[in-house]
């Protein structure tokens, strides 16, 4: 029976559940615990919790149960704000095996490094889920232009570039098998708008970076229009236009289908961790270094220093 720990259960923390309720529905031996704090939410997680049957034991709670305990898998899928909080509580109280957080990672720069030297100190596995990397349409066009580097400009409007940004910087090191070099915000437009999450902020506008290799990614959001995602892919005399919304794949003008995977089904992800000990997630060290280059530019953007422990109001 493997013991997994599931941090905020609202509507991304559900998609988790979902997935690891797919793995028990497919045989796993899973020992479930939930915490959300919210109780309005619970209906919802406690009538799904019921449906996985007595194939699992589960137990839902609104606070973190007391310890010791010890658990081959913990998610933490709150907010950026609260979620070094979330860390530092379930490290302090339960041995780990291994992490998933969710992304934006933190709002500082100082807790990238902190959780990062733990993670170290303790040998506690850490990814963080930028999802398109377990992507089977993003998986074979890896595989296939691994000897040139891919180019990507991202296009659309209102999908949300503060919290999704980062998602397409760590494509761009996926595709490329290389890190991101410099980044630049220069191209974003002027200050900011309330988020609908509480206590952030959006951006619209476009942000750019270099890899290592010599590929560049282009990331644009714009604010007028409905929510749209297209990403274009340029290796060498080659170009691929990608519809993530209609998973759809154009090439040569010919459409094709292009398999992409939402969080809740992660279940062969979380299957591989769990019995593996890896996964094809991005390792936190490497999320890290993405996530100091897009804090270091937020900050300069909203005219705040790159501080160990200034805030960037994204998540």
């Amino acid at each position: 029976m493997k013991n997994v720990l599931l941090i905020g259960c609202g509507n991304i923390g559900f998609r988790h559940l979902q997935a690891l309720g797919s793995a028990v529905k497919g045989g796993a031996a899973l020992n479930l615990t939930v915490v959300e704090p919210n109780l309005s939410s619970h209906g919802r997680i406690a009538a799904y919790l019921a449906s996985l049957g007595a194939a699992t034991q589960s137990a839902l709670f609104n606070e973190l149960p007391p310890g010791p305990g010890a658990y081959d898998l913990a998610i933490l899928a709150t907010n950026s704000a609260a979620r070094r909080a979330a860390f530092d509580a379930v490290h302090s109280r339960y041995t780990l095996k291994s992490v998933v957080f969710e992304k934006v990672l933190f709002p500082t720069l100082g807790d990238l490094d902190a959780v990062a030297a733990t993670l170290q100190r303790d040998r506690v596995a850490g990814y963080v889920n930028c999802g398109r990397r377990t992507a089977p349409g993003y998986q074979a066009l890896q595989s296939a232009l691994s000897s040139t580097p891919v180019d990507i400009i991202v296009t659309g409007a209102n999908y949300g570039l503060g919290s999704n940004a980062i998602h397409f910087l760590d494509l761009a090191e996926f595709l490329n098998s290389a890190s991101i070099e410099a980044m630049d915000a220069a191209g974003l437009q002027p200050g900011s708008v309330p988020s609908k999450r509480y206590g952030y902020v959006e951006i619209f506008g476009t942000i750019s970076a270099r890899l290592s290799n010599g590929a560049t990614i282009r990331v644009t959001c714009d604010r007028d229009g409905d929510p749209n995602v297209v990403v274009h892919l340029t290796a060498g005399s080659e170009e691929f236009e990608i519809d993530e919304t209609g998973r759809r794949l154009i090439r040569g003008g010919v459409a094709e289908d292009f398999a992409m995977r939402h969080v809740s089904e992660l279940t062969d992800t979380y299957l591989e961790l769990l019995n593996e000990g890896h996964c094809v997630l991005t390792p936190y060290a490497d999320s890290t270094a993405q996530h100091r280059f897009f804090l270091s530019e937020l900050l300069k953007h909203f005219g705040q220093p790159a501080e160990p422990d200034e805030v960037c109001p994204v998540s």
